[in-house]
């Protein structure tokens, strides 16, 4: 959540005021993480969405909260991270 806020200042309270209201942010999505040594470093989150194809409710996966820590990025691929 700290990478987040980071990247999205202000969403970790967002967050924390829907889980309030019965919407848990960690009930609906799955984080992948990428970590340096000094901890987490960009992020993908995916989730569930159902939408209506050819008439027919169909659930299909949806990539939201992607991020990257501001001094991780522009760094190219070669940079090493642990995913996990």
């Amino acid at each position: 959540m700290t990478l987040m806020d980071t990247v999205f200042p202000g969403l970790v309270q967002v967050i924390d005021r829907a889980r309030a209201l019965g919407a848990a942010w960690e009930e609906v999505t799955v984080p992948f993480v990428a970590s340096a040594e000094d901890g987490p470093v960009s992020q993908v989150s995916v989730m569930r969405f159902t939408m209506v194809l050819g008439g027919t409710p169909t659930d299909v996966g949806c990539l939201h909260a992607v991020c990257t820590n501001p001094a991780y990025r522009r760094r190219g691929p070669w940079v090493r991270v642990r995913c996990g």
